[in-house]
């Protein structure tokens, strides 16, 4: 009995032994694997082997270039000769209307080019040629304007975008002054871009002298006004990077240390320029001397209003006597009827219905500061804001502005609530001086209550240190009545002759006319027999400093 049971158990579990002849059958099959497998070929003789051979291109360039095999066409330039073919040639603009055209070089075999750019040498050109011949080519970063040159001018399209990229990834200080020239001649508007985002964020925070040595008039005037210039520390310190620019344009020879002799030998030079101009003792500003006035455009485009709200830095600008005293006059009035609206009430700063962006990118206060490390940071700028205390705050990643009602010895607006434009940006940058990182919070109206507090912007996480926070604040609202001057429409006292009682000099003159000093009193002085009859003096004065005399030698 118990046998049957455990027969009947086992069968319905499906676990019956196995008969003899499976085990046969079974042992046949691994038997006939075995032997299977002893007849295949070795699996490595069918792995793809790869081994790079001579590609079409290089065979190409090697043989038709750099050989100049069945040429059909010789290049002469620069003194030296390329074997070149047509075929080849055709793909850049400058032979393809050449070829094609009814010109006689078509049919010629040997053209002589004349190259009229001096940025063009032997090594460039022979670039532009190889890379027709072939599809990959590497240009070193110190070749890169000469080969940009010979694209230009042989119209490759290819090899200039290539070209651009290679300059915007290698901006720094040592090339971002020859990127920016050629960039504007060639018309690469792209580098033209990241060049002026280069300067923006990093003329201020580092000045050498060889920077400013080559940094053009018309550059620096559009750097000035630009409302994202990363101001380091406050609007004062661009008047003085604006002096110590316009020195080394004069003496571009100067050899003394830029931190330590730069700015005495600058305020040395301008008086001893005013003096032998215009006399010893004399309140003249260096910007009427000849040699100054073609530079009033840049220092025009300084932001005054807020550097004469220092008492400081305004000492600084009568003493240095390099701007018009006339240029100052209307800010001082422009400031003083502010203070006055301010202290009646009538004046509670800007709103956002009352400025326009574009008015506030041209008049705001530019402000910034670098912080090396992520820890709390509390600070505040000098100059009077019109009773606004505005301290900034940088904790846990957040960018704070609060205003402050305590006194600390300074003139506080009493007023319950004050309005505030203001734009806070955050950037980081690499070795080089390019952005890896920025951030900004637009530009943003909010009322401070006192002591009330805005949260202006949070920094991520990727940002690294050191991390540069700039502000661009406006406290009041600009008034159509006390709208900034233009200051080259300012009419500055003209200069007079040497016959005049202000200068004591001898003058030769070739025409008689007769001028009216400051004091009223008149000068005159006899020209030659044979002289051309003299002109008009609303013909021959101007509000450039020089004098009514017509055509007087000093």
């Amino acid at each position: 009995m118990g046998s049957y049971w455990s027969s009947f158990y086992s069968t319905e579990k499906g676990a019956t032994t196995p008969t003899d002849t499976e085990t046969n059958r079974r042992g046949k099959r691994a038997n006939d694997t075995d032997l299977d497998t002893d007849n295949l070929e070795d699996p490595l003789l069918y792995t793809p082997q790869k081994k790079k051979l001579k590609s079409t291109t290089d065979y190409i360039y090697q043989v038709l270039f750099v050989n100049g095999e069945n040429s059909d066409i010789t290049i002469t330039a620069l003194g030296k000769e390329w074997k070149l073919h047509k075929i080849y040639l055709k793909q850049c603009g400058y032979f393809d209307s050449m070829f094609n055209g009814s010109w006689r070089e078509a049919e010629a075999s040997s053209i002589s080019l004349d190259i009229p750019d001096d940025n063009i040498d032997v090594e460039a050109l022979s670039i532009a040629f190889g890379c027709l011949y072939r599809d990959d080519f590497t240009i070193e970063p110190v070749k890169v304007v000469p080969v940009l040159a010979a694209a230009c001018l042989l119209q490759l399209d290819g090899l200039m975008q290539q070209c651009a990229v290679i300059m915007m990834d290698t901006i720094s200080m040592n090339t971002v002054c020859e990127y920016y020239e050629c960039s504007v001649t060639y018309g690469l508007t792209l580098v033209t871009a990241e060049c002026f985002k280069w300067f923006e964020n990093n003329i201020m925070y580092k000045q050498t002298k060889i920077l400013l040595k080559h940094i053009s008039s018309q550059l620096l005037q559009q750097l000035i006004e630009s409302p994202d210039l990363f101001v380091m520390q406050v609007e004062m310190d661009v008047y003085n990077l604006l002096k110590r620019w316009l020195f080394l344009q004069l003496v571009p020879g100067w050899s003394g240390s830029y931190r330590k002799e730069l700015t005495k030998q600058a305020d040395a030079h301008f008086k001893e320029a005013v003096r032998q101009e215009f006399g010893r003792g004399s309140s003249r500003s260096y910007l009427e001397t000849k040699c100054g006035r073609k530079y009033k455009c840049v220092f025009a485009t300084l932001r005054l209003q807020h550097i004469l709200v220092d008492l400081t830095s305004t000492n600084t600008l009568l003493k240095d006597r390099l701007l018009p005293k006339e240029w100052l006059m209307p800010y001082f009035k422009a400031q003083w009827m502010t203070m006055l609206r301010v202290e009646q009430g009538e004046e509670l700063g800007p709103k956002k219905e009352e400025v326009e962006e574009s008015i506030f990118n041209q008049q705001s206060l530019r402000c910034a500061r670098v912080l090396n490390r992520d820890t709390e940071h509390q600070w505040r700028w000098i100059g009077f804001n019109y009773g606004v205390d505005l301290v900034v705050t940088y904790t846990g990643r957040t960018i704070i502005l609060k205003r402050n009602s305590s006194s600390h010895n300074r003139l506080l607006s009493t007023q319950s609530r004050r309005y505030v434009m203001f734009k806070v940006t955050v950037s980081c940058l690499n070795d080089l001086g390019q952005v890896t990182y920025t951030k900004t919070s637009g530009v943003v109206t909010t009322d401070f209550e006192k002591d009330g507090q805005v949260l202006a912007l949070s920094v991520d996480r990727k940002a690294t240190m050191p991390l540069r926070v700039a502000l661009n604040l406006l406290y009041i609202t600009p008034k159509l009545s006390d709208s900034l001057p233009n200051l080259l429409n300012i009419r500055l006292p003209h200069t007079h002759c040497g016959s005049c009682r202000r200068r004591r000099k001898s003058v030769t003159a070739i025409a008689s006319t007769s001028c009216t000093d400051i004091d009223g009193s008149q000068c005159d002085v006899t020209g030659r027999a044979d002289s051309p009859a003299a002109p008009s003096p609303s013909s021959v004065g101007s509000s450039e400093g020089c004098c009514l005399h017509w055509r007087c030698r000093l």
